[in-house]
């Protein structure tokens, strides 16, 4: 006689661990890792409660976890026992594991195609979480600019278009964290790669959830910046449009783009169709390339006095572009972004974290009939207008219930000079948003014309939850986030069992002060 079929789940349901979920307030403390991001933007049915131990060691009841499989070695194992026990440990796998391929290492590319012996057979239905990664071969070279003004001697041009013109390509050697041979090139040719790949995506079946992670580029502030490989680059994109087109991938609902520009992120979307992006329920698009000038919030140690983010020089602070912000540069590239954005209707969870300041404002979008708005937002280096972030948050006017947000989580936005105050975010997450469990906040700024700017003189190693001027009458932005922060601190029973690990500054902030919710 077999083992019940719900007995041999409830054994394999075993190997999934939870634990409560951690958000470092200050550095670090955003979505950026796609793992981070699947947990802060996980769903469960309303009911769904887990019990964990607080920093006390005392049990207590969550939503607020975030799971992974423990011992896979056993768990693997009992997939040899019986086809029923493989049947049940492949669907934990398929719920939970990310079949991830490596574009660098051509066997292990070569042994994930073998493992579909011809299309749609064998191996192709368990596949439904995909990730495209490790092409650090496509950072090849080091552009590093100088100042020759003798080139130039008696022209009548801007110390920054010298500079700009004046350089030279040093190609980098080796990496620990690349399978390129000992001998540097400037291109690696790539082609027996991409045609594995492509014959993974024909042999494919059917992908719900799809990642591309290209690598980051930095500048430093010796007018060196890192460069890409373009003709390489031009050739991955080939293939993950030919991946985005494949049958495999027409079941999407779960998309996350790490791009190096803004205009990658357009070349990528011009292959999804009107019914694929109406399928799409969350949408993760990271900008990687943070070379130039204002590129990166580590670059304000020396871009002091640009409290807006807004310059532009290069010969004066030494942060240079490199190839892919020369040709595509991310902020007049930024529409097909928000486009792409815009057109997906049916979005439940969106993350968009920009290198160079993007502008929310330009995001006109109109959501599916009776939407509740977003379950989960992230946001992080965007500037805006309150209205466009409410805009996100809200239901359509045509909806009986109200807004679904769930969790929030801003870092590095900035409100425009006339968009509006902070403490108007904060008080309609508290009093609107009854489903929120989950709100973050780090460096949270006003432009500096705005009449609630607060000026940061350490940007590069002060943090806080909002920058908003001091002793302003009729200013309340602190009390209202503290009040925020209160209030889902009160839904979790105790501050220690609240994911984000520092609050407001002052800590009388956390403690109740008597008002009902």
């Amino acid at each position: 006689m077999g083992i019940p079929p719900e007995l041999v789940n409830l054994i394999v349901t075993q190997f999934v661990e939870y634990e409560p979920l951690q958000l470092p307030h200050y550095a670090y403390g955003r979505c950026r890792d796609l793992k981070a991001w699947n947990i802060f933007c996980a769903t469960s049915d309303p009911g769904f409660r887990v019990v964990v131990k607080d920093q006390k060691g005392i049990d207590y009841e969550t939503t607020l976890v975030g799971c992974f499989l423990r011992d896979l070695i056993s768990l693997s194992k009992l997939r040899l026992v019986s086809r029923q026990w493989n049947e049940a440990v492949s669907r934990l796998f398929k719920k939970q594991k990310w079949w991830n391929v490596q574009l660098d290492d051509k066997q292990s590319l070569g042994r994930a195609v073998a493992c579909f012996s011809a299309p749609n057979v064998g191996l192709g239905d368990p596949v439904r979480n995909l990730m495209i990664d490790g092409m650090s071969d496509l950072q090849t070279f080091e552009r590093v600019y100088y100042y020759d003004d003798e080139r130039f001697e008696g022209q009548d041009v801007e110390d920054d278009y010298i500079v700009m013109n004046s350089y030279v390509d040093r190609i980098q050697a080796e990496s620990w964290c690349s399978m390129r041979p000992e001998k540097a090139e400037l291109h690696y040719d790539k082609s027996e790669e991409h045609t594995l790949l492509r014959h993974l995506f024909d042999r494919l079946s059917y992908v719900e959830r799809f990642t591309v992670k290209f690598p980051g580029a930095a500048s430093n502030s010796n007018l060196e910046a890192e460069c890409y490989d373009m003709q390489g680059l031009e050739e991955t994109m080939s293939s993950i449009q030919y991946g985005l087109r494949s049958p495999a991938l027409q079941h999407l609902v779960d998309l996350s783009l790490e791009v190096p520009s803004t205009w990658h992120v357009g070349e990528l979307a011009k292959t999804l169709s009107s019914g694929a992006r109406d399928r799409l329920t969350r949408l993760r698009l990271v900008i990687v390339d943070a070379t130039g000038p204002c590129g990166s919030p580590w670059y304000v140690i020396h871009e002091q006095g640009h409290n807006d983010s807004t310059t532009t020089e290069i010969s004066g602070y030494g942060y240079a572009p490199g190839n892919v912000q020369v040709a595509y540069p991310n902020q007049e590239n930024q529409d097909s972004l928000w486009d792409l954005v815009a057109s997906c209707k049916n979005l439940e969870s969106l993350a968009v974290e920009a290198s160079h300041y993007l502008d929310l404002n330009r995001l006109n979008r109109k959501p599916a009939p009776k939407s509740r708005g977003l379950r989960n937002l992230s946001l992080y280096r965007i500037r805006t207008n309150v209205s466009s972030i409410l805009k996100l948050l809200s239901a359509t006017p045509g909806s009986d219930l109200p807004p679904a947000a769930r969790r929030v989580n801003l870092e590095h936005v900035k409100i425009h000079s006339d968009g509006g105050n902070w403490e108007k975010v904060f008080d309609y997450l508290r009093t609107r948003c009854p489903n929120l469990e989950l709100f973050r906040a780090c460096q949270l700024t006003y432009f500096s014309e705005h009449p609630r700017f607060e000026y940061n003189h350490r940007p590069h190693e002060n943090y806080s939850v909002i920058w908003t001027a001091q002793g302003l009458e009729g200013n309340n932005d602190e009390k209202s986030v503290a009040r925020l922060y209160r209030k889902m601190v009160q839904k979790v029973g105790k501050p220690e069992r609240y994911p984000v690990t520092d609050g407001p500054d002052d800590d009388s902030d956390w403690e109740s002060d008597g008002e009902e919710w």
